[in-house]
């Protein structure tokens, strides 16, 4: 697999004002959030999504990781941690406790800048590699989600960096590939799409070093953490699956369809019906790519965005693969014929942004206070997942569409 796709006249020229904007933009929205985390303490309990990380981290130490695997055991840990707690279920896969682990070595706000930069560096410039002629349209698309992830310190960026690392080191035809796509074990279902094409696409030494890594740090996290942690991970995980049945997750802050459908009153099983035939129509879609032997890039933007169809339990900092898949598009998305629907690209991911990162709770609570109306318990509308589907299937149908053209 090699990278021969040309370089077409840029999607978008920003002006330097407008890039310093931007770039400004960014700035604060990292310079806040790391001045009020270095600044605070958790005594009154967790408040962003990375302080769970720096808890779980301190449980490694102290010898009590199991139990993070279990909502009642955790909450109780939290409050002994930090003297208070928040509703958050832990089901990483053993291997990423070992990253927390790190983390909890250091103050909390010090670990916070440190993650945060560490993953904000090698994601961009990955973009921005992928991107080519085509960094200012990918930057000014991606901007509210990036930002998004640096508020609340997730892993959003690392598993981006990954699956961008994964699709540079697969243009170059290196079998290195396999070595972020295993480390993608932190989070599997991002990269079910990648997988299959790897598999139908016969590229076995990328498979061999996946399964390796995967092999490799499942053995290391069985010596660190004993025997007992796989248990616990999978009784972990079968209670989360409970849990989002229940509705008990924000769902406004999820993408996928399910919670969607979740959110505006269908039931479990049948929400659980379409994501499952969503999931399937996107691998499907990757694996038709495959046989057909898309060009690299194509292949590699539909199995990433392929990815981000399959589970119901995606969360909004997930988004930053979303960049990753837009970038190996932005090619054909440049080509006349598909040159008109950028701005709907643009103003897709923009209004994502909008109902994810907290924007559309509080547009409806200033609305409904302006109105006099009484304010509403619980969660809006997760209008995300509504907006995500349809604009994957656009960007596929762009690929679609060049791929075609390329044959013809």
């Amino acid at each position: 697999m090699h990278d021969t796709a040309p370089t077409l006249r840029p999607l978008v020229r920003l002006r330097p004002v407008t890039v310093a904007a931007a770039t400004l933009v960014l700035a604060i929205y990292l310079g806040f959030t790391l001045l009020a985390t270095t600044y605070r303490t958790l005594a009154d309990g967790p408040k962003a999504d990375f302080d769970i990380f720096w808890i779980v981290g301190k449980m490694v130490w102290a010898g009590t990781l199991p139990d993070a695997y279990s909502m009642d055991l955790f909450a109780t840990r939290q409050i002994e941690v930090v003297g208070g707690q928040v509703w958050a279920p832990w089901t990483y896969p053993p291997q990423f406790n070992a990253v927390v682990a790190l983390l909890a070595l250091l103050p909390l706000g010090t670990a916070f800048a440190l993650f945060n930069l560490v993953t904000l560096a090698a994601y961009l410039p990955i973009l921005a590699r992928l991107a080519r002629g085509h960094v200012a349209a990918i930057m000014l698309t991606m901007l509210p989600i990036v930002a998004g992830d640096l508020i609340i310190g997730q892993n959003g960026l690392l598993t981006g960096a990954l699956v961008g690392a994964y699709a540079l080191l697969s243009l170059r035809g290196s079998a290195l590939a396999g070595l972020p796509l295993g480390l993608m074990v932190i989070k599997p279902h991002l990269a079910l799409g990648l997988g299959v094409a790897a598999l139908l696409g016969r590229r076995w030494g990328t498979l061999a070093w996946a399964a390796g890594v995967v092999a490799g740090t499942s053995l290391l996290s069985t010596l660190a953490f004993g025997p007992a942690i796989w248990p616990a991970f999978l009784r972990g995980v079968a209670e989360a699956k409970g849990f989002l049945a229940e509705g008990k997750y924000h769902l406004n802050l999820m993408p996928s369809i399910y919670a969607a459908l979740r959110s505006l009153g269908v039931a479990p099983g049948l929400a659980a019906a379409v994501q499952a035939t969503v999931g399937l129509a996107g691998l499907a879609f990757v694996a038709l790519a495959t046989l057909r032997r898309w060009e690299p890039r194509r292949l590699l933007s539909a199995a990433t965005l392929g990815s981000l169809l399959v589970s119901p339990y995606l969360q909004h900092y997930d988004l930053a693969i979303l960049g990753i898949g837009l970038t190996l598009a932005t090619g054909d998305l440049a080509a006349p014929a598909a040159r008109r629907l950028f701005p709907a690209v643009l103003a897709g991911v923009w209004l994502i942004a909008f109902f994810i990162n907290g924007y559309w709770t509080q547009t409806l609570a200033w609305a409904r206070a302006q109105l006099g109306a009484p304010a509403v318990d619980g969660d809006p509308w997760a209008l995300a997942g509504l907006v995500l589907l349809p604009l994957v299937v656009l960007v596929l149908a762009i690929l679609w569409r060049a791929e075609r053209d390329r044959r013809a």
